[in-house]
């Protein structure tokens, strides 16, 4: 972008075929120094500052360069986690991979941090850069198309810029069309949409599924404390504390509550392992959402335990004494 008084102008500029949360091309590539294929791989097109613009860090080497062109040395980069899975233990740095179509080898010259090649939360796959400009004709005349993606790192807000970044890409070729304007901050948003819903739809039922069981254990205690209610009053006619027959009672509910939390918790540690794909900002096990239901449930006991236990105990003895 040409810079004029007054103007504002982006930090950088890159081009690419691939984004971050959305992975553009997928590859098996070939590894020099034993036979086999890689797992399939996230193939990605940078021109210029990509990484830099992408605020993507460099591990080890160097990023590419206008030097990287047809005619030198194959380059490639690839993101740390590919370096660990391809040479564990090993320096990647320097060692060669090959695609299949252009046919060649590459020599690895840039780590890079791991970034999402698919939803946010996911975790990051095996990445392999190259440089734009080391793309051969033979491979887009074979029928390979690579829609390339503008990318502008801005130090003020990115919408101030658009109509600048469109006028100046019409600037150079007119009938180029430009659409799909986005920051990354709603690719992010657009990204979590789907597991932000799943996890609401899933929270409502879950307090749903929790307001249910309170209410069944409440009722469920609150029966079994209120047919003991004749009972309750002969041992306080005959003498019992009422502090010392209302422990018995918690004690007997509490371990009744607690059993069953037990016998819950095993059952949803195991079925929520089925759901984690579905969850989003939580893991299917966490700690504090278990602990949190098995309070929640273990209160309601006591307190369908403590509020039926107590009517009794306020019959005169002697009343319990003749019913008796």
């Amino acid at each position: 972008m040409v810079s004029r008084p007054g103007n504002q102008v982006p930090k950088s500029v890159a081009v690419s075929n691939d984004l971050p949360l959305k992975s553009a091309e997928n590859e098996v590539l070939q590894l020099e120094d034993r036979p086999g294929s890689t797992p399939i791989m996230n193939v990605t097109w940078a021109l210029a500052d990509y990484f830099s613009t992408m605020d993507i860090p460099l591990i080890k080497g160097r990023f590419f360069t206008p030097e990287d062109r047809i005619g030198s040395q194959p380059v490639a980069a690839i993101n740390e986690g590919t370096a660990k899975l391809l040479w564990p233990g090993e320096d990647a740095f320097g060692k060669r991979l090959g695609h299949t179509f252009p046919n060649m080898m590459r020599t690895v010259v840039c780590i890079v941090g791991d970034v999402n090649d698919g939803p946010l939360g996911s975790k990051p796959g095996p990445q392999f850069c190259l440089p734009y400009l080391q793309l051969q004709d033979d491979y887009i005349e074979y029928g390979n198309h690579v829609p390339m993606n503008l990318v502008v790192r801005t130090s003020t807000a990115p919408a101030s810029l658009t109509s600048a970044v469109v006028a100046q890409i019409h600037s150079l070729d007119p009938q180029l069309a430009v659409a799909n304007i986005r920051t990354m901050d709603q690719k992010m948003t657009s990204s979590v949409a789907a597991p932000k819903f799943n996890t609401f739809v899933l929270g409502l039922f879950a307090f749903l599924a929790l307001f249910l069981a309170a209410i069944g254990i409440y009722g469920l205690l609150a029966y079994a404390v209120a047919q003991q209610s004749h009972e309750i009053g002969i041992r306080v006619a005959l003498g019992a504390q009422r502090r010392d027959v209302m422990r018995l009672i918690l004690v007997q509910g509490a371990r009744l509550a607690l059993a069953g939390l037990a016998i819950g918790a095993l059952a949803a540690f195991g079925l929520t392992r089925l759901m984690s794909s579905l969850l989003y900002g939580i893991s299917a096990s966490d700690p504090l959402t278990f602990a949190a239901v098995a309070i929640v449930l273990l209160a309601v006991a006591l307190a369908a335990c403590y509020i039926p236990g107590r009517r009794p105990m306020r019959v005169d003895p002697m009343v319990a004494h003749r019913y008796e």
